[in-house]
């Protein structure tokens, strides 16, 4: 998301997309980030054609779906367990699954997850990238 609307971190964000790092996603993300879009047009903050065009971009950078449905049920625990929202979780959990790091600029959740047996696959997009150990 960073990468299509100027924010802060964007920068930081960029280079994740000049990296060679795969990109993986679940299968909502391009939904999630299309009701973003379409706040912030509401707020004012972004013109209405932008939205458009961003989510070309978004289609152009080849980020990889990954299915939601089959981890959803064991999310819901998580998600309860660490007081996290479902969405939040369903990232952490796909990160997981698919042995990747999980970047993100939600600090909150990266503190959440930190001590738990997820905090291996979350890391904050202002940190170095990092591999990971498993």
């Amino acid at each position: 998301m960073k990468w299509l609307v100027p924010e802060v971190l964007t920068e930081q964000s960029e280079e994740i997309l000049l990296s060679d790092a795969t990109l993986i996603a679940p299968d909502f993300m391009p939904m999630e980030v299309g009701n973003v879009l379409c706040r912030k047009v509401r707020l004012g903050e972004l013109r209405a054609a932008r939205v458009k065009d961003a989510m070309i971009e978004l289609e152009r950078v080849g980020v990889r779906s990954v299915v939601s449905t089959p981890i959803l049920v064991d999310c819901v625990p998580i998600a309860l367990k660490y007081q996290q929202s479902l969405f939040d979780i369903v990232y952490v959990k796909t990160a997981q699954v698919c042995n990747a790091l999980l970047v993100t600029a939600d600090e909150r959740l990266v503190r959440a997850m930190e001590k738990t047996p997820f905090g291996s696959f979350v890391a904050f997009v202002g940190a170095p990238l990092r591999a990971l150990d498993n």
